[in-house]
């Protein structure tokens, strides 16, 4: 059995490169200079033609919005019949009927695979597996302690999305906000939003615009 002390830099290694890619993050954001006004309603909207991806980050984030007290609806409950923002008719109406004082837009615009490599672990090997050095070792003693000096290195490829981000002001259709962000489990629709999510309204409090 491959004693401990050898698989724990490999172990760190693998924590670390796990931790690093898990969340999604935050990579630039913006915000217009002199904006002093405080969104109080907001339409959350998610632009994307996949209806069930589009209703689960309308609804979380939404729903985050709302514990931090803003009253945000998810743009879905005013589309019908396949509509989308795209449609200027449609964007006006979902306003009007919202009574939004802000749109915030979600935006998958690219996706990209990328490739991590960990380097494997070596140790000295003494090079000298001889009785008289080591008079009591035996061939247990050479395949236990062979293996603890060398680890080969980890590849690991993974996707990576880039979700854009912006806000705008529903009176004077002005951008005040946008923000970029990478998630590498573009797959897990519900644990990106919420991610995206938490992101999203931190950014906004401190940029004193929820």
């Amino acid at each position: 059995m491959q004693p401990f002390h050898a698989k724990f830099p490999v172990l760190l290694l693998l924590m670390m490169f796990v931790t690093s890619c898990a969340a999604t993050r935050m990579v630039d954001s913006w915000h217009a200079p002199n904006q002093g006004k405080k969104y109080q309603k907001l339409l959350v909207s998610r632009v994307t033609k996949n209806h069930s991806n589009q209703k689960i980050y309308e609804d979380v984030l939404s729903a985050e919005l709302k514990q931090r007290g803003v009253e945000a609806v998810p743009a879905h409950m005013y589309l019908k019949n396949g509509d989308t923002l795209a449609k200027r008719q449609a964007l006006e109406k979902a306003v009007q009927e919202s009574g939004a004082e802000g749109i915030l837009c979600m935006q998958t615009t690219n996706m990209e695979k990328r490739t991590n490599v960990q380097p494997g672990y070596m140790d000295n090997y003494p090079g000298y597996w001889y009785p008289s050095a080591f008079p009591y070792w035996d061939m247990y003693g050479y395949y236990g302690g062979a293996s603890t000096f060398y680890e080969p290195p980890v590849v690991t490829t993974y996707n990576v999305a880039t979700i854009q981000v912006h806000l705008f002001d529903t009176s004077s259709s002005k951008l005040v906000w946008a923000a970029t962000f990478e998630s590498s489990e573009p797959g897990n629709a519900v644990s990106v939003s919420k991610d995206l999510a938490d992101e999203i309204t931190d950014s906004l409090s401190r940029e004193g615009l929820i």
